[in-house]
């Protein structure tokens, strides 16, 4: 009986988040530029998650990324790529905020860092949806490669900026621009 009832709200409560979440049209925008994405057809991709991106979500800016980094209905621009990843990733997308970090390990759109590469997948990790293991998986599995090209004391000072990341969710201002 009271499983049942804690059954029923958590029910009503997953609708009431469903239901908020697709009648946001900058929801919809967003998932009409992923149908079109996933159709190919990628200018009406970019269309509706610049519509959408407005407003603030980071999945759009991750997809405005993928666009700009594939060279998908736009000249492809590793820069902006990057950036477009680090807008989402700066909204707290863990997706983005995995790509920064491949990103700066690779110098792909930005000088490469070691250091930064390494925070970005750490805060990729610690921020990945509980449901998303292989993600988490693979996010720690890039940071571990990372940590092995930082010093003792970049080391200690990542450890104290993931122990404020896991207090605020945020990462000091220095990791707000690409440089």
């Amino acid at each position: 009986m009271i499983f049942a009832g804690i059954a029923r709200r958590s029910a009503v409560t997953l609708f009431a988040v469903l239901a908020a979440l697709f009648a946001n049209p900058a929801s919809a925008h967003f998932l009409d530029g992923y149908d079109a994405f996933r159709a190919g057809d990628y200018c009406e991709a970019k269309q509706a998650w610049l519509k959408s991106e407005r407003t603030g979500d980071s999945s759009s800016a991750l997809g405005l990324g993928e666009l700009y980094a594939r060279g998908l209905c736009v000249t492809e621009n590793q820069r902006l790529a990057s950036r477009w990843y680090l807008t989402a990733a700066l909204r707290g997308n863990s997706r983005a905020r995995a790509e920064v970090g491949i990103r700066y390990a690779y110098g792909k759109g930005m000088e490469p860092n070691a250091f930064k590469a390494y925070v970005w997948l750490a805060a990729a990790k610690m921020s990945a949806s509980g449901w998303d293991t292989d993600f988490a998986a693979k996010a720690d599995t890039n940071r571990r490669m990372m940590e092995t090209l930082l010093t003792p004391e970049e080391r200690k000072r990542a450890a104290s900026i993931m122990a404020q990341f896991s207090k605020k969710w945020a990462l000091p201002r220095e990791f707000n621009s690409l440089d």
